[in-house]
């Protein structure tokens, strides 16, 4: 399931690029809402699947403009290069703990 997809579903015209909501996944391949800022409710796992289930069943997403598609390309990089800092972060803090751990012995 895209939750990103199944939100804009269930309340049309929201956009996570305009910071309607905010979907993640840490790279485990599970997606989750990691921001919500629409004035309703946040949907639960349940409803996201209806829509989901739904939305394959009816599509109804006109074809993307070239625009559009340079948008979602340019905020879908800055979403990698967001996760591969806080990977390079991670990293280093996991280098520095294995050198304090090397110097220990």
């Amino acid at each position: 399931m895209n939750k990103a997809h199944a939100i804009m579903h269930l309340f049309p015209g929201t956009n996570p690029f305009s910071g309607d909501f905010e979907v993640r996944d840490d790279g485990d391949g599970i997606q989750y809402i990691h921001a919500w800022n629409i004035n309703a409710p946040q949907p639960s796992e349940a409803d996201l699947q209806a829509a989901w289930d739904d939305l394959q069943a009816n599509p109804t997403t006109p074809p993307l403009t070239l625009e559009d598609k340079v948008t979602l390309l340019e905020a879908s990089n800055l979403l990698l290069q967001e996760e591969k800092t806080a990977l390079e972060q991670r990293l280093q803090a996991t280098e520095g703990a294995i050198l304090f751990l090397m110097d220990m012995t």
